[in-house]
């Protein structure tokens, strides 16, 4: 899969697919797995959506692709538990809300590094511990870890 170039994921996308009921409400999340963050979390959708957290693209300054997920729910929800959104676990999320069973879609994003945001990072200063990005840079003192 080519990854798509994240200047075309900066801002929030139009979500919908083939056989979409209107009728119907679901709960939307879009989150980066290779950095841990919830980037996006709506529910209500498409009836009445009730955005919880606000959009916020991908930043990947590694210089490998990055995935990203959209999952779907059947269920919807007025108010959900999520905990934070910067170290956010699915797994968490899924039991706290009750949608073990309601999984009904899932879509991969693969984004491509971004210079933007490789210097954005290093303008921050802060590290990257990504342990398999500290390994590849061969340091010999990592390896008696």
């Amino acid at each position: 899969m080519v990854p798509v170039a994240p200047y075309f994921i900066r801002s929030k996308p139009d979500i919908t697919w083939h056989a979409l009921r209107y009728d119907e409400e679901f709960t939307i999340a879009i989150i980066d797995v290779g950095f841990g963050s919830l980037n996006y979390l709506v529910t209500g959708f498409p009836q009445n959506p009730k955005v919880l957290h606000e959009y916020e693209p991908s930043e990947n300054f590694r210089p490998e692709a990055n995935p990203m997920v959209v999952v779907v729910f059947r269920k919807s929800k007025p108010s959900l538990k999520f905990g934070r959104t910067h170290d956010f676990d699915i797994s968490k999320f899924m039991l706290d809300n009750d949608f073990a069973d309601d999984l009904i879609g899932l879509a991969l994003i693969i984004v491509g590094s971004d210079a933007f945001a490789i210097e954005r990072q290093r303008l921050r200063g802060t590290v990257d511990n990504c342990h398999s990005l500290l390994r590849s840079s061969k340091c010999s003192f990592l390896y008696s870890f």
